[in-house]
């Protein structure tokens, strides 16, 4: 059982089952706000992968189809996936974003 002693007289305090019926509630607030967290950040990586995927242009030439970045220009690849995006492109942000998250 918890106890808790009063800074100002010293007295401790038997907390008891009222403590625990309030710390099982504020786990569970906490586990329900980081799923809503964890859902909010699995519709925001969607979004922005099919942002990115909208973003990169398909061109078609003489030698065949090459595909460049409309945000930061990056061009001329064989395919989507080998676009090389400069630094501060918002595709590369968000790569760096996803990384950092433990995603992909």
């Amino acid at each position: 059982m918890a106890s808790v002693m009063c800074l100002e007289c010293g007295t401790t305090i038997q907390l008891g089952e009222w403590y625990e019926d309030v710390e099982s509630k504020k786990i569970a607030e906490l586990q329900s706000t980081i799923t809503a967290q964890v859902d909010i950040i699995k519709l925001l990586k969607e979004d922005a992968e099919m942002l990115a995927d909208y973003l990169i242009a398909e061109w078609h030439g003489k030698d065949g189809f090459t595909f460049e970045c409309q945000v930061c220009e990056a061009g001329f690849f064989e395919t989507k996936e080998s676009v090389k995006h400069t630094d501060d492109c918002l595709i590369t942000l968000h790569t760096q974003l996803m990384n950092e998250l433990g995603e992909k």
